[in-house]
């Protein structure tokens, strides 16, 4: 009884008649113009206002002054230019605004600092150009994502802001963001940017870089990072995925995690770097990774062995023993030694799109037991010399789209549920060999 739902209905205000106790209006999609103390039929109850998809280009100054139990106001999808800095004084109250997808070019210093409770705020996709004394320290979420930001920075100050989640993803910045200091900062995402170094430039002077201990996930792809020092990860010791695709590192010398840094990581994607040199046991030093992304780089698989004790331009995915999913799919590999991921217990291997790849008969040795997906496509393969047999518990193979001329052989102790065999040079099929998939296939 105390909600009134007045959505798209061609209104330009509320309703007149609207019942004295209403906690909850939705008025979205409507064709409301001015927002002012008429528009809302003189009521100042609210709880909650939903005003998203309307036209409204004008608040009324002192609109919410008495609106003190106002804890949601939804202002997302109109036309409004500026943010000014009495706009919410008066609705102390209010935990949550969105103002995503209006055209908003500027805030006026101090539009929510009297707003103790703010914990969500989004502006995404606005017009906004630069943050430079942020200072909402009891705000939890906030995104500016979709903006024209070229400068994010925190006010100087000792205090513990306690935001968790920061997006500044879609902008247009060329340095790291000026992170609050003190902060329990969880996830960063600061992607499809054009910083170029992870260093923080503060003007002539600089200040000492925000410890990110708490932090779990961190979004740092399609930028224009040429390196990543390795002290850049020294206190990130919570954090679980890093994103560091489609950037121009083009060598691990310049990407170097040092061996007590990454305790946590689970998920690393490196996709698209141009990687060719390696210090080849990187990733054996990130204890808890289970997630690698690397396709189209440019690597080259260590082969294994007492023989071979000081490789120098080759990658190691031996004994990384957390790892279950590795994706090297468009690295023009050229081979597969053996013994490739000995000790390592994955359960999805992708290699596809390596043309011409040549893999000894003894590439997949040690996945016996793990291995349950496996990518082959788009090899140019004429006949596996692998042997598949072996691999007790793999499930689902791809080998389309090469020149295949007859099945790979499969013994009883197979576990295949799908094997796809599209744009191949299949003539038949072998029969006993059918006989033996058909029991899992």
């Amino acid at each position: 009884q105390t909600d009134a739902f007045c959505g798209d209905l061609n209104l330009r205000a509320a309703p007149p008649n609207l019942p004295r106790h209403i906690h909850m209006l939705d008025l979205s999609h409507n064709q409301v113009q001015n927002l002012s103390q008429e528009t809302l039929a003189y009521r100042t109850g609210f709880r909650h206002l939903n005003l998203q998809a309307n036209q409204i280009h004008f608040i009324q100054p002192g609109l919410f002054r008495d609106m003190a139990d106002l804890k949601v106001l939804d202002l997302s999808s109109n036309s409004i230019t500026r943010v000014a800095e009495n706009t919410f004084s008066g609705s102390s109250a209010l935990t949550r605004i969105s103002l995503h997808n209006n055209v908003i070019l500027e805030i006026e210093d101090g539009a929510f600092d009297s707003l103790a409770h703010l914990t969500e705020l989004d502006l995404s996709k606005n017009s906004i150009a630069c943050i430079a004394d942020f200072n909402l320290c009891n705000l939890k979420v906030l995104n500016l994502s979709k903006n024209s930001l070229e400068l994010f920075q925190s006010a100087r100050s000792a205090e513990l802001y306690k935001l968790l989640s920061l997006d500044l993803s879609e902008n247009k910045m060329s340095h790291f963001p000026l992170l609050p200091q003190t902060n329990i900062l969880e996830h960063l995402d600061v992607s499809r940017n054009r910083i170029q170094s992870v260093n923080v430039t503060d003007g002539p002077e600089t200040r000492s870089k925000a410890i990110l201990t708490h932090l779990k996930f961190l979004d740092l792809s399609f930028n224009q990072l040429r390196s990543l020092p390795e002290s850049f990860f020294y206190c990130m010791l919570s954090l679980k995925v890093l994103k560091v695709s489609n950037n121009c590192i083009s060598s691990f010398s310049s990407l170097t995690f040092g061996r007590n840094t990454l305790r946590s990581l689970e998920e690393l994607l490196l996709q698209g770097n141009h990687l060719a040199t390696v210090d080849h046991q990187i990733f054996q030093g990130l204890p808890n990774l289970k997630h690698l992304q690397l396709q189209q780089n440019n690597l080259e698989i260590c082969a294994w062995g007492p023989s071979h004790q000081e490789p120098t331009d080759c990658v190691s995915f031996t004994s990384i023993s957390s790892l279950k999913f590795l994706n090297l799919s468009e690295n023009s590999l050229q081979t597969l030694p053996a013994n490739a991921f000995a000790a390592t217990p994955l359960s999805s291997l992708d290699l596809s799109q390596n043309l011409g790849l040549d893999m000894d008969e003894r590439s997949l040795a040690g996945l016996e037991n793990s291995l349950v997906h496996l990518q082959l496509r788009e090899n140019n393969i004429s006949r596996l010399k692998a042997d598949l047999s072996s691999l007790r518990s793999l499930k689902h193979i791809d080998l389309s789209t090469n020149q295949l001329t007859s099945l790979p052989a499969w013994n009883q102790e197979s576990s295949i549920e799908s094997l796809n065999l599209q744009n191949n040079n299949l003539v038949t099929l072998d029969y006993s060999t059918m006989l033996t998939l058909e029991r899992s296939l």
